[in-house]
């Protein structure tokens, strides 16, 4: 998404959000880290064999 032109970009991003709020997709969240933790959590990513998204909890 954030490789395409600015219209369809904005286009495709307002369907995914969309789609979220309906229910349609699915994020699953393998594990949430505290900011602190960010190196951590790239390599997380890096390695891969997860489940789901990796993220980053900013206000804790």
């Amino acid at each position: 998404i954030y490789l395409l032109p600015t219209g369809p970009r904005e286009q495709a991003i307002t369907r995914l959000h969309h789609a979220l709020e309906d229910g349609a997709l699915r994020c699953p969240v393998d594990t949430v880290l505290p900011l602190a933790e960010t190196a951590r959590a790239h390599q997380l990513v890096e390695a891969g064999h997860r489940n789901g998204a990796v993220l980053l909890d900013c206000q804790g």
